[in-house]
């Protein structure tokens, strides 16, 4: 299933509880290795800044017992969505609440002051790979969007944008040099007017104004270069001295009504008769400043193109794959924020207030819309089907039937096109959910009788992952007609950069036959047993001597699998069968004792028994001492080679 409860369900209540019986993590890690430092090599765990400080266990229960417990609702939208609220309880601490909303391949989650306890906070994972974060701290609203390539953008509140690249995403800097460069750019602080103040990574701060002027720090004070070849010096005191200039061409092109002036420096500027500029600079920025409309322009290869307006009331942010990021502000309101994609399939939007709202198109007039407030914590959306969802600011989940809103036709959305241009088509022609049995729906495989089997998916199921991969450059999309439609991707995946571990992408998807009336009712008939006899287990009473005795998770090298699975061959026959005292789990214990943690986490970092460990020291004497003969008798060899020659 697509989450817990049965299929088409509205609404799920459930409860998880975590036990912590006895040390675990670094604080019985540090014990395993002072044990065991003299018989076996443990990776150590990273260093502290003062190694003079002896750092007691992180954590350290002993044989006592932690336990977290989290009740969570989940609620299920028609149009395919999913909505989540965690109530977290741990120990004797406040209750900690967060909603979580999840759509194909966007996951926003958020909590206000009063629910979380690090103050009110909202991130959203976005279908394009953008991830937008805000959080609220001591009054100051903190704002920070990063993409797949490795670019992060910091809107300040002093309007001023902050662009930098994480080094551990990007082969290469913003500024296109090799790494260990002097000039080497670490970030870039963007102001209104269009300046730009670039920090370099040898401690060397270069300011790039609109007009052409430049200026770089030193160790004496600052270098400042105009237009005209002049260079000047400013020391901490204020005081100018004259440098020797540097060599300048001056052109006017009276047919454009433009003067253009070329400076040594590699610094290109165009004047126009109505005061716009536009200036390049030797670092490769472009900087546009139009007078008469009000508006400031900022471009750099690698970074997001910055659009000014209205004295910088209006900022929009163009990304490389084609989304736009507008921010906007007003007098009377807090600052409020867009995101949209290239092709306009989905937009997120929210303000500093905390209204919100996520709108996905699921057809070509029609908006699946998700509304929501995370400075207080609520949450209000209607779907297609004419349910309204509620979450409240004390964590509280509720369903209200209103009036049903007709879905559109599903059927005049399908795209059944078998020529090339299947997946662009597809992606345009986004498909609405057939009806309501789309809330946590199943998923369907066919297992062959030699262990081979395919799963089949929905067209719908397609759309997030084919969009994704229209905007990977270093993906190939192949269509083409065998008995059915097959589309065939190779490449490597969205977001990775030159020189890093490629993750090649072969991956094969054919048109399935239709499936027939009678399997179709089989496969519902299959779905409702299991769905009665899931709702008799989690309902079960436990008796007195009960233990989870559910089905059991095996480790295997590709994870967990379960084991011994309930299955039925005849639905028409699950009131006859006999349900076993025994309930789906819903507490994980880590750490039944604490000498069973130990041989857990012993296996888990192969670290061999004391006897073992004996017999291997042993053993490794041994061939220590075998060598150390075998090398003997070669010398003597050797020397003995030696004196014969002699003689």
């Amino acid at each position: 299933m697509a989450g817990e409860g049965g299929v088409g369900t509205k609404q799920y209540d459930g409860e998880f509880e975590l036990h912590v019986k006895t040390k675990v993590n670094f604080g019985l890690y540090h014990e395993l290795l002072e044990t065991f430092r003299s018989f076996v090599n443990i990776a150590p765990l990273p260093k502290t800044k003062s190694e003079t400080i002896q750092r007691s266990p992180v954590y350290s229960s002993g044989d006592s017992v932690v336990q977290r417990k989290d009740k969570f609702t989940i609620m299920y939208p028609s149009d395919g969505g999913k909505i989540t609220v965690h109530r977290d309880q741990h120990l004797n601490f406040r209750q900690d609440i967060r909603t979580s909303i999840d759509y194909k391949d966007t996951h926003i989650i958020f909590a206000s002051s009063e629910q979380s306890k690090n103050g009110p906070y909202l991130t959203a994972v976005l279908e394009n790979d953008v991830v937008f974060s805000v959080a609220e701290i001591d009054g100051l609203s903190n704002v920070v969007l990063s993409c797949a390539n490795g670019l992060i953008i910091e809107f300040r509140n002093n309007g001023t944008i902050v662009q930098k690249h994480d080094a551990l995403l990007s082969s290469q800097m913003s500024d296109g040099t090799v790494k260990g460069n002097p000039l080497e750019e670490l970030s870039r602080v963007i102001m209104q007017d269009g300046t730009v103040i670039r920090y370099l990574n040898n401690t060397l701060v270069e300011v790039l104004f609109s007009d052409g002027t430049t200026a770089m720090s030193s160790k004496e004070g600052w270098i400042t270069t105009s237009n005209d070849g002049t260079r000047k010096m400013t020391n901490s005191a204020g005081e100018s001295s004259d440098l020797v200039g540097i060599k300048y061409a001056r052109e006017t092109i009276i047919a454009l009504n433009e003067t253009i002036i070329t400076r040594e420096d590699m610094v290109i500027a165009t004047q126009k008769k109505d005061g716009s500029l536009i200036t390049e600079h030797a670092d490769g920025t472009l900087l546009q400043t139009d007078v008469t409309a009000g508006v400031v322009m900022v471009e750099k290869e690698g970074m997001a193109k910055v659009i000014f307006k209205g004295d910088g009331k209006s900022v929009l942010l163009k990304l490389k794959d084609g989304s736009i990021v507008e921010k906007t502000e007003s007098d009377h309101a807090k600052a409020k924020y867009k995101i949209s994609d290239e092709y306009n399939t989905f937009e997120f939007e929210t303000s500093l207030d905390g209204l919100s709202s996520f709108r996905v198109k699921s057809s070509p007039d029609q908006f699946v819309t998700y509304k929501f407030d995370w400075m207080n914590g609520t949450l209000e959306t209607l779907d297609s089907s004419g349910t309204k969802f509620i979450v409240t600011s004390s964590g509280a989940c509720s369903t209200v039937e209103e009036s049903q809103v007709p879905l559109a036709s599903a059927g005049d959305n399908v795209v059944r096109n078998k020529c090339p241009g299947f997946v662009r088509s597809l992606v345009d022609t986004p498909i609405l959910p057939l009806d309501s049995s789309a809330r946590n729906p199943p998923r369907l495989f066919i297992i062959d009788e030699n262990g081979s089997g395919i799963q089949l998916l929905r067209d719908l199921d397609l759309v997030p992952y084919f969009k994704k991969q229209l905007h990977n450059p270093n993906c190939e999309i192949l269509e083409e007609i065998l008995e059915e439609l097959c589309v065939t991707l190779i490449g490597k995946e969205y977001g990775q950069t030159e020189g890093s571990n490629d993750i090649v992408i072969y991956r094969q998807l054919t048109r399935h036959g239709e499936i027939s009336a009678n399997k179709r009712a089989q496969i519902k008939a299959d779905i409702d047993a299991y769905s009665q006899v899931k709702a008799k287990m989690d309902f079960v009473p436990k008796p007195q001597n009960w233990q989870e005795t559910g089905a059991s998770l095996e480790a295997t090298t590709a994870g967990f699998q379960e084991v011994a699975p309930i299955a039925f061959e005849d639905a028409e026959n699950v009131e006859a069968v006999e349900v076993p005292p025994v309930r789906r789990p819903t507490a994980l214990v880590l750490g039944q004792s604490r000498q069973k943690t130990i041989e857990e986490l012993m296996k888990l970092y192969k670290i061999p028994k004391r006897g073992q460990m004996i017999q291997e020291g042993e053993n490794k004497i041994k061939k220590e001492v075998h060598h150390l003969l075998k090398e003997e008798r070669l010398t003597k060899k050797r020397q003995s080679n030696i004196l014969d020659a002699s003689h």
